[in-house]
C-alpha cells in the first residue's frame, strides 16, 4: 500500500495553505473518499470548453495550515480507502487512489502569491487469481484493476507513439488522473480560502 510521505517541504516553502481532495477508482467508478456520514455524491469526469478535464461535485475541506494537518488529511484518505487481504498481501489496495493538493503559496521577498496543484496517484498492482487466491469481491476487484491497467497502458502507448486517436473512452473514470477538481465554495471565511477554491475551480 502507498503511505504518504512527510509534507514538512511544502510549508518550508513560503506555502500558505492547502486543499486536499482525494478519490478511488473503484471496479471502475470514481468514488470520493472525502465524503462522510455515508454521503455518495455522483461525481462527473467532464471536459470543459477549453479542454481541460475536471471532475465536478468533488468535495475539498477547509483550508489546512501545517504539515501536520495535511498529513493527517492524506492518511484520512488511505483510512477510507477499499483494501482487502489476499495470499500476497493481507492489505492489497483494490483501488486506484488519487490525491489532488492544492497549494497557494507567497513570494517572502515580492509577496506575490501564486496557486498550484500536486497530484498523488497511487495505481493499484496488477494480480494473478493463481497467486493472491482471489474469489468473489476480490476477483471482481482484480478484474477490474487489470482492465484498466491495460486500458491506460493503451492510452501511454497511444501518446508516446503519436498515434491521431487516443483511447480515452476505455478508462473515462480514470482521466480524472490529470483532471481539475471543481469543489464546493462554502468555506470561504479566508481570502486565502476563497481564492484558492477559485483556482480549484479553474484547473
Amino acid at each position: 500500500m502507498f503511505a504518504p510521505t512527510n509534507t514538512d517541504w511544502l510549508f518550508l516553502a513560503a506555502t500558505d495553505a492547502c486543499l486536499p481532495c482525494r478519490y478511488e477508482i473503484y471496479k471502475s467508478e470514481l468514488v470520493d473518499l472525502m465524503a462522510h456520514d455515508g454521503a455518495k455524491p455522483k461525481l462527473f469526469v467532464k471536459t470543459d470548453a477549453g479542454g481541460s478535464v475536471y471532475v465536478e461535485n468533488g468535495i475539498v475541506t477547509p483550508p489546512l495550515n501545517s504539515a501536520t494537518e495535511l498529513d493527517q488529511a492524506l492518511e484520512a484518505g488511505m483510512a477510507t480507502r477499499h483494501v482487502a487481504a489476499t495470499l500476497m498481501n493481507s492489505e492489497s489496495s483494490r483501488s486506484h487512489l488519487v490525491q489532488i493538493i492544492f497549494i497557494e503559496a507567497t513570494n517572502l521577498k515580492s509577496k506575490v502569491s501564486t496557486t498550484g496543484k500536486l497530484t498523488l496517484v497511487d495505481l493499484a498492482g496488477s494480480e494473478r487469481a493463481d497467486k493472491t487466491g482471489a474469489s468473489g469481491d476480490t476477483m471482481e476487484e482484480a478484474k477490474s484493476i487489470n482492465q484498466s491497467l491495460s486500458a491506460l497502458g493503451n492510452v501511454i502507448s497511444a501518446l508516446t507513439t503519436g498515434k491521431a486517436h487516443v483511447p480515452y473512452v476505455c478508462i473515462k473514470r480514470m482521466r480524472c488522473l490529470h483532471a481539475r477538481t471543481q469543489c464546493t465554495r462554502r468555506h470561504s471565511r479566508k481570502k486565502v480560502t476563497l481564492s484558492m477554491h477559485r483556482f480549484a475551480g479553474q484547473h
